[in-house]
C-alpha cells in the first residue's frame, strides 16, 4: 500500500513542496546567522546577486541626499587613509558588480576592488543610507588594507575594521563638539583643561547639562536632519546655478578646513567688510560662574537666530521677484522654485523654533518667572 502511495502524482507533489520549504529555511538560518556552518551575510546584500560584468554608474545622476552621502563616503576614506594608514582608493559607484571569489564577506554583493587600478565600485543602492554606505566603505576599506576580500574571520581585517570604527566614532564626537556654535566660549580657566572648569561651575545635575549641551551638540534628531531633509536639499540644488552648490556641499562634508569655527569673529567680519581672520578671537575675559556661560550661550544662539530671521526675509523677496519676473508662460518652472523657496523658508523657520527653545533652556528660572 505503502509503495502504491508513493508512486502516487500527489505523493510527488507534496515531496517536491517540502524539499522547497528544507531549501528555503537553510536560506533563513544563512541568512539570519543562526547556522554557524555557513557564513554570515548582511540581510539587504542577500536580497541582490553579482552579474557577469560591472557597470559604473555616474554620480550626477544621483538624488541630492544620495550624492551628499556618496561624498561623505569619499571624506571618510581620506580620514581613514590619514588616521588609520589605509591605502588611498578611488571610490566609486555602480549599477551592477561582477561576480568574485568573497565567500566569507558579509557584503560581497555590495562591492568590488579592482586591485590594479586602486578602485573601490559600491553598489549605488548602498547611498540610500550614510549609515549603511559609512559601514560598508570602512568594511572595505579593511579588507583592502590586509589584501584579502574574501574572509570576515581573518583576525587582521578584524583588528582594522574595529579600528576605522573607533576613528569614526571619535570624528563624530569631535564633529558634533566642534560644529555647535557654542563650542568656542571664551574660559580663563584655572586649569588646562576648559572644559572641565566649565562642567565645575554648574551646580546642579541640570546646570551641568546645559553647560554640555552648548559644548557638544547632543541632540538626536533636531537640527541636523533638517538640515539634510528632502525639502532642503532640494532647495539649495535649485539655486546651484548662482552657487556652484556641488562645490560647496563637498567643502561642507570636508571638516580640514572646518574643524573649528569663530562664529562672533566671522560675523564681525562679514559686518564691517573685513578680510577673513583679520579679527582674532578674544580669551581676556574671565568666566567664573554658571550664569556667565549661560549668558554668552543665549548670545550665540540669538545671534543665530537674528541670521536665520535674515534668510527668511531673503527668501521672502526671491519669492517675490520669481513671481513678478517670471512670465505667465514659464508657469511651471515658476511653480517649482516657488515650491523649492517655500520649502526652504518653512525649514529656516522650523531651525529658528529650535534654536529659540534651546536659548529658553539657558534663561534663569527667576527671570522666565518675571
Amino acid at each position: 500500500m505503502v509503495k502504491l502511495f508513493e508512486n502516487t502524482d500527489i505523493f510527488k507533489q507534496l515531496s517536491s513542496i517540502e524539499e522547497m520549504l528544507g531549501l528555503k529555511a537553510q536560506n533563513a538560518l544563512k541568512i539570519s546567522g543562526k547556522d554557524k556552518a555557513r557564513p554570515y551575510i548582511d540581510l539587504r546584500d542577500a536580497q541582490w546577486s553579482n552579474s557577469d560584468a560591472l557597470r559604473p554608474m555616474d554620480v550626477s545622476k544621483l538624488s541630492p541626499s544620495n550624492f551628499v552621502t556618496y561624498r561623505f563616503g569619499l571624506f571618510l576614506s581620506r580620514l581613514l587613509k590619514s588616521r588609520c594608514d589605509f591605502p588611498k582608493v578611488t571610490v566609486l559607484l555602480a549599477d551592477t558588480l561582477p561576480h568574485n571569489n568573497y565567500l566569507k564577506n558579509a557584503y560581497r554583493h555590495s562591492y568590488h576592488y579592482e586591485d590594479d587600478k586602486e578602485i573601490l565600485f559600491v553598489r549605488k543602492e548602498r547611498t540610500e543610507s550614510v549609515g549603511e554606505f559609512c559601514v560598508v566603505v570602512a568594511h572595505a576599506l579593511s579588507h583592502i588594507k590586509i589584501g584579502d576580500m574574501r574572509d570576515d574571520n581573518h583576525p587582521f581585517f578584524l583588528r582594522h575594521f574595529y579600528r576605522a570604527l573607533r576613528v569614526i566614532c571619535t570624528d563624530m564626537f569631535f564633529g558634533r563638539a566642534s560644529h555647535s556654535p557654542l563650542a568656542n566660549i571664551s574660559l580663563d580657566a584655572p586649569s588646562s583643561n576648559s572644559w572641565e572648569y566649565a562642567l565645575s561651575l554648574g551646580r546642579s545635575k541640570s546646570e551641568k547639562y546645559n553647560v554640555v549641551s552648548g559644548l557638544v551638540d547632543l541632540r538626536v534628531t533636531e537640527p541636523s536632519q533638517l538640515d539634510f531633509s528632502p525639502h532642503e536639499l532640494a532647495a539649495r540644488l535649485d539655486t546651484a546655478k548662482e552657487s556652484n552648490l556641488r562645490e560647496e556641499l563637498s567643502t561642507l562634508i570636508n571638516p580640514v578646513d572646518s574643524l573649528r569655527t569663530n562664529y562672533l569673529e566671522n560675523k564681525i567680519e562679514r559686518l564691517n567688510n573685513l578680510p577673513p581672520g583679520s579679527v582674532k578671537p578674544a580669551y581676556s575675559k574671565k568666566i567664573n560662574s554658571y550664569e556667565e556661560i549661560m549668558e554668552q550661550q543665549r548670545e550665540r544662539l540669538g545671534l543665530q537666530i537674528d541670521d536665520l530671521s535674515t534668510e527668511i526675509l531673503e527668501n521672502a523677496r526671491k519669492s517675490n521677484d520669481v513671481s513678478q519676473t517670471l512670465s505667465v508662460g514659464d508657469s511651471d518652472a515658476r511653480a517649482t522654485r516657488l515650491e523649492n523657496l517655500s520649502s526652504a523658508r518653512q525649514y529656516i523657520s522650523d531651525k529658528i523654533q529650535l534654536l529659540d527653545k534651546e536659548r529658553l533652556k539657558k534663561v534663569p528660572q527667576q527671570e522666565l518667572e518675571s
